[in-house]
């Protein structure tokens, strides 16, 4: 029994030792699972990285797509992918590329300094001979001048335009005007008629317009008017009043102020002027300036400084007045004495500055005689001269 249980026993041993022994490979398959898993990812893995690698590989084709096309035979085929640099290492790859287009480009031409050219239509602008016409209106009352004058000269608003001349052409009884025979040019024109005033009209004549027409408009003058006071502030008559007119080509008039020492200007043409006290040449005050317009001006009063007088009495060797003697002289620090005796040989010149004076006096069938004395302010001076 002993024997039987011991064979027993062994035989359990050994089938406990076969079945561990089938169970193993179950065991060895378990084991091989986590070894896949991974073989898996690595797999996965690769996918991805050549994913990757061709879809940066990408930008790289189109850049290279973008550049200019070198100079080369016709293209072959493309090489195969691996093949390297060998095709560009070819003799037809290694000719030098051209430059890009913007540095073969030359360079924009820099501006030429100094006066353009004129464009060719206008270099024979100014070469010709043209006419002029139009018509004039009056504006406001008055009837139309019978005698004017129709004034062209080189326009100061047109310089440098053509070869302009000056024409002054008289017209009687008509208010139209036809000029010809003017070079063209820009021509600055106007009516001159005493009494009235007209703007100066610009117009340019040439090829373009050989024969403009111009509508030109007159109105009356105006009436220019003052007063003159004395130191003392009362009126002083007898000044001497001169208007002068900065325009060039206008004449300079003169008044005597009146016993109320007003004066008057008529027929004023608008424009700028110099208003003078006295001689012009040794003004009695500063002169004032004046800018005109008609109808009419009225100024303040002018005020005079200070002055002297002097009487100058005329005589022959007897002690008889000599008449109509006439007194010519100037003053040191300004004024003049201009004049000739009156029946009693007398003289009275007032309105001079202080200062000595020099004068020369001249009367028929006598000698002529020169003095020199002072003038004050305070007190008049008497001047006494004898002539052989």
């Amino acid at each position: 029994m002993i024997g039987r249980k011991g064979s027993q026993a062994t035989a359990r041993v050994n089938r406990v030792s076969i079945r561990g022994a089938r169970a193993g490979p179950p065991a060895r398959r378990g084991r091989a699972a986590p070894v896949l898993l991974v073989l898996g990812v690595l797999v996965a893995g690769a996918l991805v990285a050549l994913l990757w690698t061709s879809g940066a590989g990408a930008p790289r084709r189109s850049v290279e797509a973008q550049q200019p096309p070198r100079a080369s035979a016709a293209p072959g085929p493309r090489a195969p992918e691996g093949a390297g640099l060998a095709p560009e290492r070819s003799a037809a790859t290694e000719s030098p590329a051209p430059e890009p287009a913007a540095r073969t480009t030359a360079p924009a031409a820099e501006p030429r300094l100094g006066p353009a050219a004129p464009p060719a239509g206008d270099l024979h602008r100014f070469e010709g001979v043209g006419s002029l016409r139009g018509h004039v209106e009056v504006s406001g009352n008055g009837p139309f001048p019978h005698d004017w004058t129709l004034e062209l000269e080189p326009s100061r608003f047109l310089s440098d335009q053509g070869h302009p001349i000056e024409r002054r052409v008289a017209l009687s009884g008509v208010q139209d005007f036809d000029v010809e025979g003017l070079p063209f040019g820009g021509y600055d024109v106007r009516v001159l008629a005493d009494g009235w005033n007209s703007l100066i009209s610009p117009v340019l004549i040439d090829r373009s317009s050989p024969t403009p027409f111009m509508n030109l408009e007159i109105r009356p003058a105006g009436r220019l008017e003052g007063r003159v006071l004395g130191a003392d502030g009362l009126p002083a008559p007898g000044v001497h009043v001169h208007l002068d007119p900065l325009a060039e080509k206008a004449a300079s008039r003169e008044v005597e102020t009146g016993v109320l020492g007003g004066f008057a200007f008529d027929d004023v043409l608008d424009g700028d002027y110099r208003l003078v006290l006295g001689d012009p040449n040794a003004p009695l005050s500063d002169p004032l300036s004046i800018s005109f317009q008609a109808p009419g001006m009225v100024l303040p009063d002018v005020d005079l400084p200070p002055l002297g007088r002097a009487e100058i009495l005329v005589t022959d060797r007897f002690g008889a007045p000599l008449a109509d003697a006439s007194v010519r002289g100037s003053g040191s620090n300004g004024g003049t004495i201009g004049g000739a005796t009156g029946p009693d040989g007398k003289l009275g010149v007032a309105y001079l500055p202080a200062g000595t004076y020099r004068i020369r006096v001249d009367v028929e069938g006598h000698e002529t005689r020169r003095a020199s004395f002072r003038v004050t302010v305070e007190q008049p001076a008497q001047v006494q001269l004898t002539l052989e």
